[in-house]
């Protein structure tokens, strides 16, 4: 199967069709398109796919998420949403590929546990207006304040269904949308700088690029050697998505 994601555009084929006859992928390969989970599809997307991997013996599930954000800088729009985006937010491709292996032999780092939460009455806090000349971006000043007060319930009842704790990761590959964001999750989760370490880099040299942000965070953690349970997240938005990876 191949799962591919995007925010920034819509297509019919889907782009998994187009991948399907450029890569000249088997024609029994099932195709999945993801649309509309913004920054969160990374987290969320590879979750999917490793539900999709884990039923069926066997299986191979390549998960590809695209969001080029730069196509979606609308000049006629003087607003500060738009000014902030425009110099937060790059463009980014990242994928996957997840094998279930019949023996249960360790191939490589494996999704332990999955889950996500979703916020009611916060849907105008990130998102997109379809206006005349593209795609306008809903960016809330209010961003922080929900994760301040909703984020470290949302994470410990995750946990605590899957029988974890905080204390039990060797690491956190959150995604890093933007300076504020990850300044209140080390508040909010009570974590360190040098926690987030890779977080903090992978923002610093790319910026946001959306879904593809945290893969690219997991890229550099197994690049740097980790090794031992970390917690993938997504936290800011209407919904937060938690995956647990044994490295």
């Amino acid at each position: 199967m191949i799962v591919t994601n995007t925010v920034t555009g819509l297509a019919i084929p889907s782009l998994d069709a187009m991948l399907l006859n450029r890569l000249k992928l088997a024609p029994t390969v099932e195709r999945l398109p993801m649309f509309g989970l913004g920054c969160g599809a990374g987290v969320a997307g590879l979750s999917r796919a490793a539900r999709l991997a884990h039923a069926s013996d066997g299986a191979y599930v390549l998960f590809l998420t695209v969001d080029l954000c730069s196509l979606c800088l609308r000049v006629g729009d003087p607003s500060p949403a738009m000014f902030v985006s425009t110099a937060l937010f790059g463009d980014g491709a990242a994928g996957t590929l997840l094998h279930n292996t019949r023996n249960g032999a360790r191939a490589g780092p494996r999704i332990l546990a999955s889950g996500e939460w979703c916020w009611r009455g916060t849907e105008h806090i990130m998102g997109w207006d379809i206006k005349d000349d593209g795609f306008g971006i809903v960016l809330s000043s209010d961003l922080p304040a929900p994760m301040e007060r909703e984020l470290a319930p949302a994470l410990h009842d995750f946990l605590d269904r899957h029988g974890f704790r905080l204390a039990d990761f060797n690491g956190f590959l959150f995604h890093p949308g933007g300076r504020k964001l990850l300044e209140t999750i080390e508040q909010t989760l009570g974590l360190t700088r040098r926690q987030l370490a890779h977080s903090w880099d992978i923002l610093r040299r790319y910026g946001n690029m959306s879904s593809a942000t945290v893969l690219f965070v997991l890229e550099q953690a197994m690049q740097a050697g980790a090794r031992g349970p970390h917690l993938l997240a997504f936290g800011p938005g209407f919904s937060a998505y938690f995956a647990i990876a044994d490295l």
